[in-house]
C-alpha cells in the first residue's frame, strides 16, 4: 500500500496557512525534514505521527492516506479485539486501554464504531479503564451528539464523581430535547406537514416505553405484579393494532413474541396446559413466517396512528452477543429511519428457543408432544455459520 503521508502533510499545512519553517518549529524538526516529507523522500519517525495527526486534528490513518476499505477492515479488527479483551474473565486493563486509545484516534468515524458501546459495561466500569472510556465517549459524542448507545453506557459505567457533570453536558430533560422542542413548535404553529413525522416518532417512542417492563414495575416485583403487567401490555397492544393480521409479521413482531411467551408462562403456572400450548404454537408460527423473509420488505404498522410510517425487514447475519469468536446466526433485522433517527431490533430464533426451553412453568408441559414439537420447530429455524 503506497502511503501518501507527504502529500497529506503538505495539504494540511497549507490549509492551516503555515510555512514549512513554521510547521517545523511546531514539530521540533528542521524545515528541511518537512520538505523531504512533503516531497516523498522520507517519512516522519513513527513516534512523531500521532503528534502530527493531533496537530491537524485528524487521525493517523487519515494522515497516512489509508484507503477506506483498508481502514474499515482495520477498524473491524480493532472492535473485535476490544470485545475479546472485555469478555475475558481476567481482564488485562492495559490491553483494553491500548485498544480504546487506538480506536479513539483512528476509528470513531467508521461504520462499526457503535460496537464500542455494546456489551462491554463490566470492563468499562473498572477504575483502570474508565478514564479512557470517558475520553472515548467525549470524542464519540463530538461526532455523534446525543448518541443513545453512548449515553446509556456512560450513565451505567461512569463513577459518581463524574456522572453529574457528564449528564449535564450531554443530556437534556425529555421536554427540552431536540425532538420534543420541534414537536411543540410544529404543534403550536399548526404545521401539520412537519408535525406528522414528529408525532409518529413520539407515539412510537411512547409505545416502546410502555412495553418495557422496567417502565411499569422497575427491577423487582411480585409474580402477581409481573403477570398484571403482561395482561395490561397484551390489552394495550390489541387496542392499538386495530388492523392486525395475527398470522403475519408487522412492526410489533418482537413485542408479540415476548408477550405470547409470557402469557404461556402464566397459563402453564396456573395449570392451563391447553392455553400455554396455544400461545407457544402462535410463537412458533409467527417465527416461521418472519424467518421466511429473504429480501428486504416493508412491514405494516397495523395501527391507524402510525399509518405511513415505513419499517423494513431484511435478512441479517450477526452474533446475538456481539462475540467475534462465536458463529454468526441468521436473524431478521427490522428498522425504520424517521427524522434522522434509526430505531431497530433483531429477531434471533435461538433466543426464543432458549426462552421456551426454560419457560417458567414448563414442568406441566414437558410430557406433551405439542410442547416438544414447538421446540423442534423453533430449533429448526436456527441457522449458524462461522464468521467470515
Amino acid at each position: 500500500m503506497k502511503l501518501k503521508i507527504g502529500e497529506n502533510i503538505r495539504r494540511c499545512r497549507r490549509d492551516a496557512d503555515l510555512t514549512q519553517q513554521q510547521f517545523a518549529e511546531q514539530m521540533g524538526v528542521t524545515y528541511q525534514s518537512v520538505s523531504r516529507w512533503e516531497n516523498g523522500e522520507t517519512y516522519p519517525d513513527t513516534e512523531l505521527l500521532p503528534a502530527i495527526a493531533d496537530y491537524f486534528h485528524i487521525s493517523v490513518d487519515r494522515l497516512m492516506g489509508v484507503p477506506d476499505a483498508e481502514k474499515e477492515k482495520q477498524a473491524h479488527e480493532a472492535f473485535d479485539a476490544l470485545r475479546r479483551a472485555c469478555m475475558r474473565q481476567e481482564i488485562d486493563t492495559d490491553e483494553v486501554v491500548s485498544i480504546l486509545r487506538e480506536i479513539r484516534r483512528n476509528y470513531l468515524e467508521t461504520p462499526e464504531a457503535w460496537r464500542i458501546w455494546l456489551g462491554n459495561d463490566r470492563c468499562f466500569r473498572m477504575p483502570e479503564v474508565l478514564p479512557e472510556v470517558r475520553l472515548t465517549a467525549e470524542a464519540y459524542l463530538a461526532l455523534h451528539p446525543m448518541d443513545e448507545g453512548t449515553l446509556q453506557t456512560m450513565a451505567w459505567v461512569e463513577d459518581e464523581e463524574h456522572l453529574e457533570a457528564f449528564l449535564h453536558k450531554h443530556s437534556t430533560g425529555y421536554d427540552t430535547s431536540y425532538r420534543a422542542l420541534l414537536f411543540m413548535r410544529y404543534w403550536r404553529r399548526e404545521n401539520e406537514e412537519k408535525l406528522e413525522p414528529e408525532r409518529k416518532y413520539r407515539f412510537a417512542q411512547t409505545m416502546d416505553w410502555l412495553f418495557d417492563t422496567r417502565t411499569l414495575y422497575g427491577i423487582r416485583a411480585s409474580r402477581e405484579v409481573e403477570d398484571a403487567a403482561t395482561r395490561f401490555q397484551s390489552e394495550l397492544l390489541d387496542s392499538i393494532r386495530e388492523n392486525r393480521k395475527d398470522d403475519e409479521p408487522d412492526i410489533w413482531v418482537e413485542i408479540r413474541l415476548d408477550l405470547a411467551i409470557r402469557r404461556a408462562s402464566i397459563a402453564a403456572r396456573s395449570g392451563d396446559v391447553k392455553g400455554a400450548l396455544c400461545e407457544l404454537e402462535f410463537v412458533a408460527s409467527l417465527l416461521e413466517t418472519t424467518m421466511r423473509i429473504r429480501e428486504p420488505q416493508s412491514l405494516g404498522t397495523s395501527c391507524r396512528w402510525l399509518d405511513g410510517m415505513v419499517w423494513t425487514a431484511e435478512e441479517y447475519w450477526n452474533s446475538p452477543s456481539n462475540n467475534p469468536d462465536q458463529p454468526i446466526e441468521r436473524a431478521i433485522y427490522l428498522y425504520t429511519e424517521l427524522l434522522g433517527v434509526t430505531t431497530c431490533y433483531m429477531i434471533y430464533p435461538s433466543l426464543y428457543y432458549d426462552r421456551i426451553a426454560n419457560l417458567n412453568g414448563k414442568e406441566c408441559l414437558q410430557d406433551h408432544p405439542e410442547y416438544q414439537a414447538v421446540l423442534s420447530r423453533v430449533e429448526a429455524l436456527i441457522q449458524r455459520k462461522p464468521k467470515a
